[in-house]
C-alpha cells in the first residue's frame, strides 16, 4: 500500500462567472492526501476522482508517493540508522538497543511534523518521511493525524510494542519448551537405543 499526496492542484475555473468563480476557489482544496494501492496510476485517475467529488476539472497538480509501513516493528525501522539491521527487541521481550534508537528517532519525528504543521509549513514543503510518518500511524492505529496528539500518539506505540513484545516473549518460550522436549526426546531415544543394545548383546551372549 501507498499514500498519495497531491499538492498544487489547480483547478479550471476560468469559464464561470466571477461570483462563482471567487466562491468555488475558496471552498476547492489545493492539496488532498489518500491511502491507495500500489499499482494505482496517479496521473492517470486523479483528475477523474477530483472532479467526481468536488464537481470541477483541474488544469494540473504535482504529487508524491510514499509507500506505507503496515505494523509498528516496520515503521520503527524505517526511522531507524539505515547501516543497521539489529532485532528490535532482546531476549527478554524488551527494545533492544538498536530499537530503543528506532522508537526515540520515531518519536522526534511525530513531534517534527507537529511542530511544523503548527509553524503552517505548507504540505509540498512537509519532508517525504514526514508524509510517511503521518499515513503510517493512521494505518496501524486507526487515529486521524489531525484529531491526535504526539502524546496520545506515544501512548498508543507504546501499548501496541507492549503487544508485539508480550508475542515476543511467548514465541521465546515456546521455542525453549520445544528445545527441552527435543532434548528429553533424544535423550528418551538413546536410552531407548541402549536398552535395545543390551537385549541383543544378551541374546548374543546367551547362544
Amino acid at each position: 500500500m501507498k499514500a498519495v499526496k497531491i499538492t498544487k492542484i489547480i483547478w479550471k475555473l476560468d469559464d464561470l462567472e466571477p461570483a462563482e468563480r471567487g466562491k468555488a476557489k475558496a471552498a476547492l482544496p489545493t492539496s488532498k492526501g489518500f491511502l491507495a494501492s500500489d499499482d494505482f496510476e496517479v496521473a492517470e485517475k486523479v483528475p477523474g476522482l477530483l472532479k467526481k467529488k468536488f464537481g470541477y476539472d483541474i488544469m494540473n497538480f504535482s504529487f508524491t508517493e510514499v509507500h506505507i509501513s503496515e505494523n509498528i516493528d516496520a515503521l520503527m525501522k524505517a526511522f531507524g540508522p539505515k547501516e543497521e539491521k539489529k532485532p528490535l527487541y532482546n531476549t527478554k521481550g524488551e527494545l533492544s538497543n538498536y530499537g530503543s534508537i528506532c522508537y526515540n528517532n520515531l518519536i522526534d519525528a511525530i513531534a517534527r511534523r507537529k511542530e511544523m504543521e503548527a509553524k503552517g509549513t505548507p504540505d509540498e514543503e512537509m519532508p517525504k518521511m514526514l508524509d510517511k510518518l503521518m499515513f503510517s500511524l493512521e494505518k496501524i492505529t486507526g487515529m486521524d493525524w489531525n484529531e491526535t496528539t504526539k502524546d496520545e500518539f506515544i501512548k498508543e506505540i507504546d501499548n501496541l510494542i507492549k503487544g508485539v513484545a508480550k508475542k515476543y516473549i511467548m514465541s521465546a518460550e515456546e521455542k525453549k519448551l520445544m528445545h527441552k522436549e527435543a532434548k528429553k526426546s533424544l535423550k528418551d531415544e538413546m536410552k531407548k537405543m541402549d536398552d535395545e543394545g543390551d537385549s541383543e548383546f544378551d541374546e548374543y551372549t546367551e547362544e
